[in-house]
């Protein structure tokens, strides 16, 4: 145990990043040893959520598994919670936490050293959130209800915007990307609407609204790898802007510019530390989960 109190399994070797500092801002006293591969029945060696599950009947307080949500939380999947010694995420991934609206400008800003007053993330990502609701309901509708064919590959590439080449445009706070995503969304949403017609989804809504699901920060439940290459290919751009500002400010002195750029300033590695504790629910839920677990004087 290397003298500490609890042994954690984790998905996979970058989940103990997160999971690391969410228990060590919430709870600093106490020490994990993290693990993030094991072996199966069979004696092979091998990692994910399907792994970390199998030792359900094993877990304890000295031996717990931190896991993401994918849609389980959504789903409310039965015995996934700190009861049971199981961590989530309850957004999709660690990668939604990481994208975070409330904490990408400091991104910004830490990776090229100027404040971000390029593009307004918050107010996108609340009109990404928009655009995609009402589409993203009709997908967790497709899961209990095999009569309407929605496949999971077909959502995520609807949902996702250009970022190759010149692209993605942020001008205007990303006007042409949202009016592109808005177009094949509204496609589809007219397909659905028109073929399904006796679908019940504002019963769906209604659920996921209990949830904390709401139009404005559907992105957290998004898939969080399809999320981050958003988030990441519209980050880059604006860093890239924010640079050439700093370069104009340099008055052509090369050693400065060369300093500058010799930085590594790439926003997906700075995003990765983006925490921003406190400043939405699905974060504050980690937060009470682990005061609950570690703050009760008998076991759960």
């Amino acid at each position: 145990m290397r003298r500490c109190e609890a042994a954690v399994h984790v998905e996979a070797a970058q989940d103990q990043r997160f999971w690391d500092t969410m228990f060590h801002h919430f709870v600093p006293n106490r020490r994990f040893h993290f693990i993030s591969h094991s072996r199966t029945w069979s004696g092979s060696d091998t990692s994910g959520v399907t792994q970390c599950l199998s030792f359900k009947p094993y877990l304890s307080k000295d031996f717990f598994i931190c896991i993401d949500s994918d849609y389980r939380y959504l789903m409310q999947e039965k015995d996934i919670n700190i009861k049971n010694f199981i961590f989530q995420t309850y957004t999709y991934s660690i990668e939604n936490h990481y994208c975070a609206a409330q904490g990408l400008d400091f991104v910004c800003e830490r990776a090229t050293g100027v404040k971000n007053g390029i593009l307004n993330f918050e107010l996108f990502l609340e009109r990404y959130s928009k655009i995609v609701y009402e589409l993203f309901l009709w997908h967790i509708y497709s899961h209990a209800n095999f009569n309407l064919q929605f496949e999971r590959w077909e959502f995520q590439e609807l949902i996702s915007i250009r970022h190759n080449g010149s692209y993605p445009d942020i001008q205007n706070n990303g006007e042409a990307e949202l009016a592109y995503l808005n177009e094949k969304v509204q496609h589809k949403l007219s397909f659905l609407n028109r073929e399904y017609h006796y679908a019940d989804i504002e019963s769906i809504r209604r659920r996921m609204n209990d949830l904390g699901v709401r139009d404005d920060n559907v992105y957290l439940f998004l898939r969080g790898h399809n999320l981050f290459d958003i988030v990441v290919s519209i980050g880059r751009k604006v860093c890239e802007l924010l640079l050439e500002q700093r370069k104009d400010q340099q008055h052509n002195d090369s050693h400065k510019i060369n300093e500058m750029y010799s930085g590594g300033h790439d926003f997906e590695n700075y995003i990765k530390h983006n925490f921003s504790f406190g400043k939405y629910p699905e974060i504050v839920k980690i937060d009470k989960d682990i005061h609950t677990f570690f703050n009760s004087e008998k076991q759960l």
